[in-house]
């Protein structure tokens, strides 16, 4: 009979081998999710589904519903659905970080979250404000359908599956906009400083008169 010190290091090997398989056995390709959720995505301000936002300024509302031409039992997998800012392709050239994996732990077209909400088939909307720390880039919106382990499920997306229409350009915060927004801050605390040097000066005045004393 095996001692009990092999026996755990036998079994420290099996699991070890057996730990890459298993990763590379659940991990979610996206091609093979099926389309099955309706993505549209607009500038509020614009009312368009491709056009030019500004980080800090523009809003974007994002629609989706389950694609009436699926089978009727086709979302009984799914729990929630995860709403994400994507890079387009044409903003992916030449910039690694950016790059699209089949492998979805590895992708990295999708890298912001705009919401997750629960799921109904009847779908769901949010507004969202850009916020100013995107990069400038070509953008779309993708949806999720996730199941109650939070795996990718299914899928649907604001452009075409060539990802070249209905984008959104942001636009990020130029360099006068950064220096106006810092200028202000250093204002704001120059003033803070200033009020409390002109308050420590008055009670310093106040303090050094003396009535005059009645003889």
């Amino acid at each position: 009979m095996a001692s009990f010190p092999r026996l755990m290091a036998t079994v420290i090997t099996l699991i070890a081998v057996a730990a890459p398989v298993r990763n590379v056995e659940d991990g979610v390709l996206f091609s093979n999710l099926s389309r099955t959720l309706i993505v549209k995505a607009r500038i509020r301000s614009q009312n368009v589904s491709a056009g030019v936002a500004t980080v800090g300024e523009d809003t974007l509302a994002v629609e989706w519903s389950l694609d009436p031409s699926m089978p009727s039992n086709v979302d009984e997998e799914y729990a929630d659905v995860e709403l994400k800012l994507c890079f387009a392709p044409v903003s992916q050239i030449d910039r690694d970080w950016r790059r699209t994996f089949d492998d979805l732990d590895k992708d990295k077209t999708c890298f912001k979250e705009i919401a997750t909400q629960r799921y109904t088939n009847a779908g769901n909307s949010v507004v969202w404000r850009v916020p100013k720390n995107i990069p400038g880039a070509y953008y779309f919106v993708r949806a999720y359908a996730l199941s109650v382990m939070g795996v990718e499920v299914g899928y649907g997306q604001s452009t075409d599956d060539s990802r070249d229409s209905n984008l959104i350009k942001i636009i990020p915060i130029t360099g006068t906009h950064a220096a106006m927004d810092i200028a202000g801050t250093v204002f704001s605390l120059l003033s803070v400083v200033s009020l409390f040097i002109v308050l420590a000066r008055e009670s310093r005045s106040a303090g050094s008169l003396k009535l005059p004393v009645k003889s």
